[in-house]
């Protein structure tokens, strides 16, 4: 299959149907960039990339009108640095008001994948969160990770996120954020930790790991009319749009 109709088939599989043309833009460019960068991830299993979450989901080419007219209007479209590599176009659902640096969740510092201040996502479907926790399933996971205190105090669990942090922090015992998001299945790594007597409260922002560009964000900037350049380089700092026969390949990837 054609690279560009495959770009159409995950820009709907990963994007949806029925948003502005400029979104689709802004994804179908993502998902290109994607594409070329992990051209080869499945080069032993003698394919170039898998259908499901490990590469990018596709389920098949589409006849979508706008997401195709999306793809044909950025042909060839990829984002770089100023050295003109191809970059890391992670995304996400919604980053609750601020993306997360990279660090956070990847450990490796990237410096297009920062924290930015996202005021289009706010009011989104996916923009906050709320689930309760016993305080012996908390302890329990924290105590799994390493937490080695007797106390079942709710209290002593408390933790206001304000500003996205890396590690939550109780006494002298620290965690990263990420670590508890996937030990307890959350929507997003930010959130804070309320004593609720016999169980936690935690108050989230976001769905997915934050970093790089917020889908519901971007969805409400191209409904404003802003360009897809422009929401590329909001959510990736520093980027450029390039033609892919002007991009490199990062030097680690490299074969």
């Amino acid at each position: 299959c054609d690279i560009e109709d495959y770009v159409a088939g995950v820009v709907k599989a990963e994007g949806g149907t029925g948003k502005n043309e400029e979104y689709f833009k802004t994804q179908a460019v993502i998902t290109r960039t994607y594409t070329y960068r992990n051209i080869n991830r499945h080069f032993a299993d003698r394919y170039n990339l898998c259908d499901g979450t490990h590469c990018q989901v596709y389920f098949g080419l589409t006849t979508d009108t706008i997401i195709n007219n999306a793809v044909r209007h950025t042909s060839g479209k990829v984002i770089v640095t100023s050295d003109s590599t191809l970059i890391i176009s992670a995304f996400h659902s919604n980053c609750g008001g601020e993306t997360s640096p990279s660090e956070y969740v990847w450990v490796i510092s990237v410096p297009y994948l920062t924290r930015v201040k996202d005021p289009y996502c706010t009011s989104s479907p996916n923009a906050t969160w709320e689930k309760k926790v016993s305080v012996r399933e908390w302890k329990n996971m924290l105590t799994a990770n390493g937490f080695a205190d007797v106390t079942d105090n709710a209290s002593q669990f408390a933790f206001s996120q304000n500003s996205r942090t890396m590690h939550y922090t109780t006494g002298s015992f620290r965690i990263p954020f990420y670590v508890i998001r996937n030990a307890l299945g959350l929507r997003s790594a930010w959130f804070s930790v309320y004593d609720a007597g016999d169980s936690l409260l935690l108050k989230g922002r976001g769905y997915g790991h934050g970093v790089g560009l917020c889908q519901e964000g971007a969805i409400v900037m191209a409904s404003r009319g802003i360009s897809y350049e422009d929401i590329i380089k909001f959510y990736y700092p520093g980027t450029g749009i390039i033609d892919i026969g002007n991009a490199k390949m990062p030097a680690e990837i490299k074969k």
